[in-house]
């Protein structure tokens, strides 16, 4: 009966997963929306899920350091959102496998992040560092979206984009590109 907040990193800690800025806006989040304090919880996945439980205003669910496939696949189907803060990302796998199983995410606009989100249609770009722009993409999930269009939204991106079929097709077309090329 609560909205469930993923947050997921090899060890949930590390800064550069910006773990400070999620604190925070959690924080700020729940002095803006004091109402909504019982209505929302924290899954923790990663080494050392644990030393978070008493950072944030919300109960926190720590799963640990999951390496069982469809444990994970459970536990993003069990959430509502999956937040990532990140200062620093390439195409991080968590928001593909998120989107897969129609997850929307909320994300720092960094790195190859851009690529993956579409603001507002299948997730919410916040500015990084900065934990304001975050605040604003949660109350953008919880009080304006259409929640079954975005997941909807998240999950055909995904497969039109991260799928096996989709992925061996593009470097079957990369191979025969090059190949073309040396015969020239």
């Amino acid at each position: 009966n609560k909205t469930l907040i993923l947050f997921s990193a090899y060890k949930t800690t590390t800064p550069a997963k910006g773990i400070q800025y999620f604190i925070e806006t959690c924080h700020l989040f729940n002095k803006q929306y004091p109402e909504m304090h019982d209505k929302i919880g924290i899954v923790a996945v990663g080494k050392e899920a644990d030393a978070l439980s008493d950072l944030f205003p919300y109960p926190v669910y720590s799963q640990g350091y999951i390496s069982d496939v469809q444990i994970m696949v459970n536990v993003y189907n069990a959430c509502d959102v999956f937040f990532m803060p990140s200062l620093q990302e390439n195409l991080p796998n968590t928001i593909a496998e998120a989107m897969a199983c129609g997850v929307p995410c909320i994300a720092s606009k960094v790195g190859g992040i851009p690529q993956m989100i579409h603001h507002l249609e299948n997730g919410y770009l916040a500015q990084p560092r900065q934990a304001a722009s975050m605040v604003q993409g949660l109350e953008w999930f919880l009080f304006q979206c259409d929640k079954v269009a975005v997941s909807k939204a998240a999950r055909a991106f995904a497969i039109a984009q991260y799928s096996e079929q989709n992925v061996a097709t593009k470097y079957i077309e990369i191979y025969n590109c090059v190949c073309e090329k040396g015969h020239e």
